[in-house]
Parts: structure tokens; C-alpha cells; sequence
């Protein structure tokens, strides 16, 4: 009921069934989450905050919760802190590549393209099907001037998503810039 609530916009509802939720059965993991979520979308930073704080003292090892804590950190523009979250989802899940590419974005921003290239890559050598984490991959190496690289992972992407004209005009540009 809490999802149908919330896939309709009443946050409120939806935040008072999954706090029922979490009462009723405090190891439901989905629930903790889709609260945090719930004030999210709500705008409420500090009950969000509050959420996966407390998401996490129940699920301490979680690289989920740290990963939608970080991209909730991006949202924010607090990179380093996402940065820290995501590390701390992959000291709990070496494997978990969505925090690897969600880390190389922050780093990014942060303004270290060549560590964000380093995650990237281990986000594809862990799943290779993720046609935007070449795009992502391939802007890094444009910023670091590589755009022999650049290219091999925009022509990666079209490969992957012919399709998809933003990735046949991304890599025109890179083919201009080198």
C-alpha cells in the first residue's frame, strides 16, 4: 500500500505505512529504504538524512543503503561525502558495480577524472552491458584529453545502443575534438 501511495504522489500516507512497516517488522530492509526514498522525492533532506541513518543501524553492512545514500549525497552536490558512502557499500560488496560508476560520477565532480576512469572500468569488468558507463567513461577521458580513448568507449556505446542518437552525436564530437 506505502508504494501504491507513494507512485501516486501522498507522501505523507506512504510515509506513515512504511514507518508501520518498519514497527511492525524493524528487519524489513525494502521498507527502511523506501522511506529514506519517500522523503527524498518529498524533499525532506533532514527526514531523509534521518532515514538511511537509521536504515543503516539496522543493515550496518548494506552496500544498497550506502549506495542510495550516496546518490542521495550527489543530489546534494556533497561529493566527497558520496564518495564515502559509495567506498563504504564496495568495502561491503566488492561487487557492487553500481557503486563503482555512481563513485567515478562523484569524482567527476569532484574534479579527478582519472580515478573516475579506474571506477568505471571496474564497474564494466564487473557487468559490461552498461552502454552509459561508457559514456560516462569516455567524457572522463575527454576531460583528461584522451580522446583516442574517448572515442573507443562513445564507439563501445553505439555498438551497444545503436539506436540512441545522443550517443552517434557524442561521438561526432569526440572524433572533432581529436
Amino acid at each position: 500500500r506505502a508504494y501504491a501511495q507513494q507512485s501516486k504522489g501522498d507522501f505523507d500516507a506512504a510515509t506513515r505505512d512504511y514507518q508501520a512497516a518498519i514497527k511492525e517488522f524493524p528487519a524489513h530492509l525494502g521498507a527502511h529504504v523506501a522511506l529514506a526514498e519517500v522523503f527524498v522525492k518529498a524533499g525532506k533532506t533532514e527526514e531523509a538524512k534521518a532515514a538511511f541513518a537509521s536504515a543503516l543501524e539496522t543493515f550496518p553492512d548494506s552496500p544498497l543503503i550506502y549506495n542510495n545514500r550516496g546518490m542521495f549525497l550527489q543530489q546534494q552536490n556533497m561529493h566527497e561525502e558520496a564518495v564515502q558512502d559509495f567506498t563504504a557499500a564496495l568495502k561491503n560488496d566488492a561487487n557492487y558495480y553500481t557503486s563503482y560508476t555512481n563513485r567515478g560520477f562523484s569524482l567527476v565532480q569532484l574534479g579527478n577524472p582519472t580515478a573516475a576512469v579506474i571506477d568505471y572500468n571496474e564497474s564494466l569488468k564487473r557487468n559490461p552491458n552498461q552502454a552509459e558507463v561508457y559514456r560516462l567513461k569516455a567524457s572522463a577521458n575527454l576531460a583528461q584529453g584522451k580522446a583516442d580513448e574517448a572515442i573507443a568507449d562513445y564507439q563501445q556505446m553505439v555498438k551497444m545502443d545503436p539506436k540512441r542518437a545522443v550517443a552517434k552525436a557524442e561521438l561526432g564530437f569526440a572524433q572533432f575534438f581529436a
